[in-house]
């Protein structure tokens, strides 16, 4: 909901960053994200627990989705 919120905003930089988001997120395959996520973003932060990887790339992938759904009925 506040993705969708920030897309609506009048505020440029706050809808910038939002579309931003939306766009790479819900261009790039989940796939192709879980694997970058997992394998590279995880290893270079230090990230030890996989399954977590895992559930936060599930829920950004989902959130893109969602705030398109929400900003579509609004």
């Amino acid at each position: 909901t506040l993705a969708a919120l920030s897309r609506q905003s009048a505020f440029l930089p706050l809808r910038g960053l939002a579309t931003l988001y939306i766009e790479i997120v819900r261009g790039m395959p989940l796939l192709v994200l879980i694997l970058v996520f997992f394998y590279v973003i995880a290893d270079a932060v230090g990230w030890q627990d996989r399954i977590s990887v895992g559930v936060f790339v599930l829920s950004l992938f989902s959130g893109a989705y969602i705030a398109e759904i929400v900003r579509a009925g609004i």
